[in-house]
């Protein structure tokens, strides 16, 4: 009998020491501070941004107007007034301030986003109502990434939309559904394949490429195993097989300059066009041998260019920055691009 009430004793003590430690892993806050409605002026405060600073942000609702405060709450300055004029809000309610110091706002009642300096300096503003891209209705939330994507919550279009500021983008490639033929004409500055392709992320099913040296096919599933993934960074110099899902727009961030030299094996290769200069066939592949041709699609058929061809065979006018090529050699080559 003895044994067995030891035996319960240290099953509930164990359990006791579980719970505990449960409790633990939990992690417990506490009230520190508060500040007053009838000190701040207050009505119906809706989102908070605090900036690198440490200053923090209060959209102030139903006083259609931003606050700004230290982080104890002492008053710093505030802007905005009634109404649809730059500057002005009609019950804003989302706020975000990107590494800069910009101050984004999600202006609900005017259906729009504004954007200000830390100094209250209207800067510019996107959107109106509607359901279409660009267009809000009742936008409530707004955050921003290390990137520069801007998120809106368009509440009641029961969506997120994404956005970049026009500057930020080097140049944009339409994808159609299906296969699309791609290249990157910089070289990006974090080229990680979920990195490159993230404007358009649960659009594209797969990338592929053909290993210029070994001539092996690398790929990518978006929704398959990671570890059967053998292509994981995309470069420019390299042709690659995009297949969407859906159409989108990949956007092509700023990068740094890219290696213009294209290495070749004799055969077929699948090369990227590293550069942003669009150009003829016969500029952008002078010095090269007689017979190397060079194929594209255009959405809708293929087109080439055969060097020392005939002209009524040779339908590939043009070569463009995004787009990615197939190259026939009967020697190993390097071809240079011009910037």
């Amino acid at each position: 009998m003895m044994g067995k009430k030891i035996c319960l004793l240290a099953v509930m003590a164990l359990f006791s020491l579980l719970c505990l430690s449960d409790s633990k892993a939990e992690e417990e806050y506490v009230f520190v501070n508060k500040w007053p409605e009838e000190l701040l002026g207050l009505r119906g405060p809706n989102k908070i941004a605090v900036d690198s600073s440490g200053y923090v942000y209060v959209a102030d609702t139903y006083n259609h107007r931003i606050q700004k405060f230290t982080s104890s709450g002492d008053y710093v300055a505030k802007w905005g007034t009634g109404g649809s004029g730059d500057g002005q809000f009609d019950e804003p309610c989302g706020i975000a301030v990107d590494n800069s110091g910009y101050v984004y706002v999600a202006d609900t009642r005017n259906n729009r986003i504004q954007k200000f300096t830390s100094s209250r300096d209207y800067v510019t503003q996107w959107g109106s109502w509607g359901y279409g891209n660009g267009q809000f209705y009742y936008p409530q939330g707004i955050a921003l990434d290390s990137t520069g994507y801007v998120y809106v919550a368009d509440t009641y279009n029961h969506r997120i939309q994404v956005f970049l500021p026009k500057s930020a983008v080097l140049y944009s490639i339409d994808l159609g559904k299906g296969w699309n033929s791609v290249s990157l004409p910089v070289s990006p500055i974090n080229n990680a394949l979920t990195s490159v392709m993230s404007s358009v992320v649960g659009k594209y099913r797969s990338v592929w490429a053909l290993d210029p040296m070994s001539k092996n096919w690398m790929k990518y599933i978006a929704e398959g195993d990671p570890s059967h993934n053998s292509l994981n960074t995309m470069d420019s110099g390299i042709g690659y097989l995009v297949y969407m899902s859906d159409p989108g727009v990949l956007i092509i961030m700023q990068g740094t300059e890219p290696d213009h030299n294209v290495g070749l094996k004799a055969g077929l290769n699948i090369v990227g066009y590293p550069s942003m200069t669009s150009r003829s066939p016969q500029n952008a592949l002078a010095g090269m041998p007689q017979g190397t041709t060079i194929y594209g699609y255009d959405g809708e058929k293929w087109l080439s260019y055969t060097i020392g061809g005939p002209n009524f065979f040779n339908d590939l006018n043009l070569l463009e920055p995004g787009h990615g090529y197939y190259i026939y050699i009967e020697q190993d080559w390097v071809w240079t691009v011009s910037p």
